[in-house]
């Protein structure tokens, strides 16, 4: 059995767990920079499944059991009780071993075992969605979860590109090697294989596209933002080197994103201006990474020289 965060065993719509800080201000439960818990009600908690029990039955036992505390209609179940239901749902079922929430996931037949991610052909897009949302959370209630959350995902963003073996080009997706492959992606997107220094391999499917690096750039955009100042230093040294890896990769490849094998690829032109006229999408990609990489903190004097330098000469170009 398969689940997704965008399909679960009920009418909710999972979009209230990324919306969950608005949520929590209209209730009036949190206000903005004061630290709050994130506990649901108790008689929510009640009936979740065991903690190694991640079987679709004991999901959907609950599922209905929530339904049933609101009168057996979703539409009577309270937003906040809704949101809280979805981030639990993701953070429970979707979070893989090496920190990135998988788009869709293989539920055991039996308990004990955890829920396999499944191949998907956008899920580094959706975590760098979901890092802009967890930074948005963050600035709503200070949360220490939320925070420990963010530092979570951003192992697992860093990881998709550290299995391309080229720092700044990001894989689509990252799974296991013994997880079911879907021919139509392989052949599309082209697959490799990561064997990391554990000895772990593992398949990533290639070919990033446009869509992939401006969500990735609106996650640490968010980052920056709202929860960069209190991760721990060393978090902050190892995102700083992701952001200059991120934008001077694309800076260097003349603005179109290139592959594991260093190809250009089919969906990754970003060039933001021809004949000193902008590109609309590409523009809008383009001047989002570079001034991402012109106000994150860098430690690079080359890496700082270049994206200046761009920076500079799109400002004038505008």
């Amino acid at each position: 059995m398969t689940t997704r965060p965008g399909r679960a065993c009920c009418g909710w719509s999972p979009a209230l767990a990324l919306w969950r800080p608005l949520v929590m201000l209209a209730f009036g439960t949190a206000q903005l920079g004061a630290a709050q818990p994130l506990l649901p009600p108790n008689h929510v908690l009640a009936g979740r499944p065991q903690a190694d029990d991640f079987t679709i039955e004991s999901l959907r036992r609950y599922t209905a059991w929530l339904e049933a505390r609101y009168g057996d209609d979703y539409r009577n179940v309270p937003l906040a009780v809704k949101a809280d239901f979805f981030e639990w749902l993701l953070w429970r079922y979707h979070l893989t071993a090496y920190g990135q929430i998988a788009n869709r996931v293989a539920l055991p037949g039996q308990q004990g075992p955890r829920p396999a991610p499944q191949i998907g052909s956008d899920t580094s897009t959706w975590n760098g969605a979901l890092l802009a949302g967890l930074c948005y959370q963050y600035a709503v209630t200070r949360n220490e979860q939320t925070l420990q959350r963010i530092r979570t995902l951003l192992d697992g963003l860093r990881f998709y590109t550290t299995v391309t073996g080229r720092l700044g080009c990001y894989a689509r997706c990252v799974v296991p090697q013994d997880t079911p492959l879907r021919d139509h992606e392989a052949k599309k997107f082209g697959l490799y294989r990561y064997r990391s220094p554990a000895g772990e391999t593992f398949f990533l499917l290639a070919s990033p596209a446009k869509g992939t690096y401006n969500q990735l750039a609106f996650g640490y955009a968010a980052l920056l933002r709202f929860a960069y100042d209190d991760l721990p230093p060393a978090d902050q040294s190892r995102v700083r080197s992701d952001v200059t890896q991120l934008v001077t990769q694309l800076l260097r490849d003349d603005y179109h994103i290139t592959d594991v094998n260093g190809h250009r690829t089919p969906h990754g032109d970003l060039t933001p201006i021809v004949a000193s006229v902008g590109v609309p999408f590409n523009g809008q990609v383009a001047y989002h990474l570079v001034a991402l990489g012109r106000y994150f903190p860098r430690d690079d004097p080359v890496a700082d020289q270049l994206i200046q330098r761009q920076f500079h000469r799109l400002r004038e170009k505008r």
